[in-house]
C-alpha cells in the first residue's frame, strides 16, 4: 500500500501547486487595465494642472506703456530672472512678502537681461533690459539698451511717437499722467540706455 500511495501523492501534491501558481489570464488582465487605466487619468490630471499653452513672444513687441512703464511683452520678458510675483496676475496667487527683512534693508535691486547678440528691435540692436527696483521705498526704473547712437534711437523713438530728450537729459511726464514723479531720459555711454524713470 505504502508503495502503491506515494507516487500518487506526490503527484497530487504537484498539481495543486501548479493550480495555485498558475496565471489567471481573465483577472489579470482586467486588473493590469484598470492599473493602466488609472495610472493614464493620474498622468492626464497632473498634465493638466501642470501644462500652461503660452503665447508665441516677439523681442519687437517688448517697449514701454504710454505712462512710460513696462508693456506686457516687457514684463514678460523679465519672468527670466524676476519673482513669480511678475509671472502670472492671478488674484487667488499672493506671493510671500518678508516684511521685517524688507524693512530692515535700504537700498535698491538690479536685475538685467543680457542679449547673447543684438536682437534687432524696429531697425535698432536691442541688447538687453534692466529693472532698478528700491528695496523699501524709491525708484522703479525700466531700461532698454541699444548698440547704436543716441541720435539713432532718438530719431526711432520719435517715429515711434517717444518725443526723447537729448542724450544726458530727462524730460518729465508727471504733468501728463496720474502716476507721480514719471520721466523718460537717454544717457550714452559704452551703449545708449533709455529709461523710464518712475518714483
Amino acid at each position: 500500500m505504502y508503495k502503491i500511495w506515494r507516487p500518487l501523492t506526490f503527484s497530487l501534491t504537484l498539481f495543486l501547486i501548479s493550480s495555485c501558481t498558475q496565471k489567471n489570464p481573465y483577472s489579470d488582465s482586467k486588473n493590469e487595465k484598470s492599473e493602466s487605466e488609472n495610472n493614464k487619468h493620474s498622468d492626464q490630471h497632473i498634465s493638466n494642472n501642470t501644462k500652461r499653452d503660452y503665447p508665441p513672444f516677439s523681442i519687437n513687441d517688448v517697449g514701454f506703456t504710454k505712462d512710460c512703464g513696462p508693456n506686457n511683452a516687457f514684463i514678460r520678458l523679465m519672468t527670466l530672472i524676476k519673482s513669480p510675483v511678475y509671472e502670472h496676475n492671478d488674484e487667488d496667487k499672493v506671493p510671500d512678502f518678508d516684511e521685517p527683512l524688507f524693512n530692515a534693508v535700504n537700498g535698491a535691486t538690479s536685475q538685467r537681461i543680457y542679449f547673447t547678440e543684438p536682437e534687432t528691435w524696429n531697425d535698432l540692436q536691442f541688447t538687453g533690459v534692466e529693472n532698478l527696483q528700491g528695496i523699501e521705498s524709491g525708484p522703479n526704473n525700466y531700461t532698454m539698451f541699444f548698440d547704436d547712437s543716441s541720435e539713432k534711437v532718438i530719431t526711432k523713438f520719435k517715429k515711434l511717437g517717444w518725443n526723447l530728450p537729448p542724450a544726458g537729459e530727462m524730460l518729465e511726464l508727471s504733468g501728463k499722467y496720474d502716476s507721480a514723479e514719471v520721466s523718460i531720459g537717454v544717457k550714452e555711454e559704452d551703449e545708449t540706455r533709455v529709461t523710464c524713470y518712475r518714483d
